[in-house]
């Protein structure tokens, strides 16, 4: 009877997968993976070193931060906080559709009022809003908040000193002033969807060489996930734009970026900036492939701290000898995430 009573319990306390969870909370993959590294999920490990969680456990966080399922997390809520009217209402019309509930904030201490009021699923920040609360101080208050809120900064890039000081609360991502409609709904929308390049969970191959392709080209990146996933100890994953990259990034903390130039949005010269420029990911290498090499594209790209630049077409042989030439960089096995 012992036997049967411990199965019995077992069967109630099932494990779930990170996929399953997020399903159940109404949040993406990436959020679940988060909330663990923060503390607010608990998560075993299998043999191969997959996270799984206990469904009681789930249903407990469901309880405390009052989190449905799906169907009541249809509408995504997005505060947009930004002094410039214009961009404020262009951001207003860009997401003003069924997926989205949009709020304007004038100011970091009227944003911050809202966050604390009724916490959004994203915060839409302009790096150089003004007044006695400013971007940087926003951030600081999203860091410590429970359950963790993403972030989409939005700069000219004109601010240097403000920009580094921004960075101490990577990771986030940024999309760059000015912006049309489209690349603002395609940087959100990369933040609110499960990106299909994570394949379900984010779970990473211990030991394994971490290695992100960054390509809009689909071809180019199936072709090379096949042909480097032949090696056991890499652990390859994709993603279509600049966008998609930056979510990756801040959970897969890969040790290679190969990285295209030219994509839409968010360029690979924006990318390869953002991840050099970043403390938490200095050792990362970005290896870029560029069927565009002239008109001073590489210059540029290596002044934006890339540690590579091939020409396309490449040879998979070629382009597995300058990884292994990265990987043997000892300063990369310091990558943080290890």
């Amino acid at each position: 009877m012992e036997k049967y009573g411990g199965l019995r319990k077992a069967m109630r306390d099932e494990l779930l997968t990170a996929s399953q969870v997020g399903e159940m909370l109404g949040v993406s993959v990436g959020t679940v993976h988060r909330w663990t590294s923060s503390g607010i999920l608990k998560a075993s490990r299998t043999i191969g070193g997959h996270r799984r969680y206990s469904r009681e456990a789930v249903e407990r966080t469901m309880k405390e931060y009052d989190l449905g399922p799906p169907g009541s997390h249809e509408q995504k809520k997005v505060v947009v906080v930004a002094d410039n009217d214009d961009v404020r209402r262009m951001c207003v019309t860009a997401l003003g559709d069924a997926a989205f509930i949009v709020i304007e904030a004038k100011s970091g201490e009227e944003a911050l009022g809202l966050i604390a009021k009724d916490p959004p699923d994203l915060v839409l920040l302009d790096l150089e809003i003004g007044g006695e609360t400013d971007s940087v101080a926003v951030l600081d208050s999203i860091q410590h908040h429970k359950p963790p809120i993403d972030v989409l900064l939005c700069t000219e890039y004109s601010e240097a000193q403000m920009m580094t000081r921004a960075l101490a609360y990577s990771p986030f991502q940024v999309i760059r002033k000015p912006f049309s409609a489209p690349v603002l709904q395609r940087a959100v929308r990369a933040f609110i969807r499960k990106a299909d390049t994570v394949h379900g969970e984010m779970d990473v191959k211990e030991g394994a060489y971490r290695i992100l392709v960054v390509d809009d080209d689909v071809k180019v990146r199936t072709g090379l996930k096949a042909s480097l996933s032949t090696h056991a100890e890499y652990d390859v994953r994709t993603a279509a734009d600049g966008y998609q990259a930056g979510r990756i990034i801040s959970e897969f903390k890969p040790h290679v970026i190969i990285l295209d130039l030219l994509m839409d949005g968010l360029d690979g010269f924006d990318v390869c900036k953002d991840v050099k420029s970043s403390p938490e990911f200095k050792n990362t290498r970005v290896l870029v492939l560029t069927g565009y090499p002239g008109g001073g594209n590489v210059e540029r790209i290596k002044r934006c701290g890339a540690d590579a630049v091939l020409t396309k077409p490449v040879s998979i042989d070629y382009l597995e000898k300058e990884i292994q030439r990265l990987a043997g960089d000892s300063s990369v096995t310091g990558t943080s995430g290890d």
